[in-house]
């Protein structure tokens, strides 16, 4: 009766969630694209749209769908993010990569693409090509979250004395000094819970309201 009221597809999406114990991925594939035809090209109904297709796992249907959004809402994180986030379960390594690799590098979001593209090889087990990308990503600043994930990948690898140097190092310069005492709590947390909690104590003392310890 009237394609454009788009309350009706939204409601029809979630009644194939639940009619059977399978989403019909063909059913609910016409749905979205239906409600994308006839809805505003904002980044809301963009954004639901791809959310919608993460439930049956269509990465090639995302990736179309968010390469039209992102020439639409060249700076929406959010698009970006689902972009990425698909990237990371499509599970095509070399895809992936190349797809990386093509995103504008004068991005202003070229940190998140970067550390997907960590994420990528490590999933891969390929630590050594982890490290060098979060390498390039903290060279211009101390990006703390970049950084924790530079750690783990060492941790992966073994390389213990790199990644326990690291946090000392920053320990004894003052510098984040309770981030790097946490993250050397974590780091013990499966070899030593008595000598991880010292350090997330000693944290906790110094700051009681530093909730990162807690």
């Amino acid at each position: 009766m009237d394609p454009n009221f788009l309350e009706a597809c939204i409601f029809k999406l979630k009644s194939l969630e639940y009619v059977d114990k399978e989403i019909n991925p063909k059913d609910y594939e016409e749905t979205i694209l239906e409600y994308l035809n006839h809805s505003p090209k904002d980044e809301k109904n963009y954004l639901f749209a791809i959310y919608s297709l993460f439930n049956i796992n269509n990465f090639d249907l995302i990736e179309s769908v968010t390469n039209e959004a992102l020439l639409l809402h060249p700076d929406s994180h959010d698009i970006l993010s689902s972009t990425l986030k698909s990237l990371l379960y499509a599970d095509d390594f070399e895809k992936s990569i190349k797809y990386l690799d093509n995103l504008s590098k004068t991005s202003k979001f070229l940190k998140d693409i970067l550390h997907f593209k960590a994420l990528v090889y490590r999933d891969e087990e390929e630590y050594d090509k982890s490290l060098d990308v979060y390498n390039e990503i903290l060279n211009d600043s101390r990006d703390l979250d970049r950084l924790s994930r530079k750690i783990k990948t060492l941790k992966f690898m073994e390389r213990d004395d790199e990644a326990l140097e690291l946090l000392d190092r920053m320990i004894d310069d003052n510098d984040e000094k309770n981030w790097a005492l946490v993250n050397k709590g974590l780091y013990y947390q499966d070899q030593d819970e008595t000598l991880a909690m010292k350090f997330i104590d000693e944290v906790i003392e110094n700051d009681p309201e530093y909730g990162f310890a807690y």
